[in-house]
C-alpha cells in the first residue's frame, strides 16, 4: 500500500467512525441531504473493502519476499539441516555400534549347542582312527589358491596331516600324544613339546597351517569356551550343524567361525568348517574343510615321525633352537 492509499484510507476510515458514532435520524431530513448521505456510505464501502485486500495484498507480497530469499539464499537454510541430519545419523550409527559389540561379547552359547559339541569331543576320543579329507583355501593380497591334503586322527591328541604342496613336494605335520613334529620338503625333521613353538614354525613354511587347527579335539575344546555357539539346521541328511562364532577374547590363531556336523547317532564329526576373515601379504588359510572318509586300521607307530621320513633324517628340538619371533607369530599368540 502506497502513502497515498494509506492517507485516503485513514481519512474514510475517520470519516466512518464519526458517522457511526452520531445518532442521526433520516426523518425531516431533505432528499438531497439523503442522497448524498447514502452516497458517502456506499463510496466509504467501496474503499474499505478495497483497503482490505490492499492490506492481504501486502501480507502476502511480505511472506512471498521472505520465501524468496530462502530460496535464492537455500545455503543458510540447507546447511543446519545437514548438520542435524549427520548429527543424528551419526548418533545411530554409535549407538548401533555399540549394541553390536555389546551382543558380540556378551553373546550366551545355546546350552544344548555346547552340549553337543562335548558330546562330539568325547567321541572322538576313543581308539579308532578316522581319515579326513581336508581342503585348504588360501589368500593373500596377491593370488589366491588350493590345496588337498589328508588328515588321520586317533583318540584326541594324535593326528598326521599330509599335504602335497605346489611344486609336488609333500608336507607332513603330526603330534604322537607326547610331542608334536613336522617333515618339511627339505631340512631336519622338528621335534617340539610345545605346540605353539611348532605353530611358529609353520608360519615360515609354504603353507602355513597351525597345527592347533589340525587337532579335531582341540578345535572342539575352543569351540565350547572360546566360542559363542548355536544350533543351525543342515538339509544333509537332516542332521543339525553347531555354528561358533570366536569371542573377542579369544585367541586369534583360531578361525573367527566354526560350523561342525557330526552323526546324529554316535556324535562322531562328518565335517568342520573353518573360516578366518583376515588379510595378509602371506598365503594364509582362509577357509579350512574337513570331511570324514572312512575308519581305518592303523599301528600306534603311524603317529610317530618316524614312518614319515628317512632314518637319515636329522631331527632337532625346537626347544633347543633360539628364540625367533616375527609381528605375525606373536599376533598368534594373542
Amino acid at each position: 500500500m502506497n502513502d497515498w492509499q494509506d492517507s485516503t484510507w485513514r481519512e474514510y476510515r475517520h470519516f466512518a467512525e464519526e458517522l457511526e458514532s452520531c445518532s442521526l435520524s433520516a426523518e425531516g431530513l431533505p432528499e438531497s441531504v439523503l442522497e448524498q448521505l447514502a452516497t458517502t456510505q456506499w463510496v466509504h464501502a467501496l474503499l474499505r473493502t478495497r483497503g482490505e485486500q490492499l492490506r492481504d495484498a501486502s501480507r502476502r507480497s511480505g511472506r512471498v519476499d521472505a520465501v524468496m530469499q530462502r530460496v535464492t539464499q537455500p545455503q543458510q537454510v540447507a546447511k543446519p539441516h545437514r548438520r542435524a541430519a549427520v548429527l543424528r545419523w551419526g548418533t545411530l550409527v554409535l549407538a548401533a555400534t555399540l549394541l553390536l559389540s555389546l551382543l558380540v561379547t556378551n553373546w550366551p552359547s545355546s546350552p544344548d549347542a555346547v552340549a553337543q559339541v562335548r558330546r562330539m569331543q568325547a567321541a572322538m576320543r576313543d581308539d579308532t582312527p578316522r581319515e579326513y579329507d581336508v581342503r585348504i583355501e588360501l589368500e593373500s593380497l596377491v593370488r589366491q589358491r588350493h590345496l588337498e591334503g589328508t588328515l588321520t586322527v586317533r583318540g584326541g591328541r594324535k593326528f598326521v596331516f599330509e599335504c602335497g604342496l605346489p611344486l609336488g613336494d609333500e608336507l607332513i605335520l603330526g603330534a604322537d600324544g607326547q610331542s608334536a613334529w613336522g617333515v618339511p620338503p627339505v631340512g631336519p625333521v622338528v621335534l617340539s613339546n610345545d605346540p605353539n613353538q611348532l605353530d611358529r614354525w609353520t608360519e615360515r613354511l609354504p603353507v602355513q597351517v597351525s597345527p592347533h587347527i589340525l587337532s579335531i579335539d582341540t578345535v572342539l575344546a575352543r569351540m565350547a569356551t572360546d566360542y559363542a555357539l548355536e544350533y543351525t539346521t543342515s538339509t544333509e541328511e537332516n542332521r543339525r550343524s553347531v555354528c561358533g562364532v570366536r569371542k573377542p577374547e579369544a585367541p586369534a590363531r583360531f578361525p573367527d567361525e566354526v560350523i561342525v556336523t557330526a552323526d546324529p547317532d554316535t556324535g562322531i564329526v562328518q565335517t568342520l568348517v573353518m573360516k578366518w576373515n583376515r588379510d595378509s601379504l602371506l598365503p594364509r588359510p582362509k577357509r579350512v574343510t574337513l570331511t570324514f572318509r572312512k575308519t581305518i586300521e592303523l599301528g600306534d607307530d603311524w603317529f610317530g615321525h618316524e614312518r614319515h621320513h628317512e632314518p637319515s633324517r636329522p631331527v632337532v628340538s625346537l626347544e633347543d633352537q633360539p628364540a625367533s619371533t616375527t609381528p605375525e607369530s606373536d599376533e598368534a599368540d594373542n
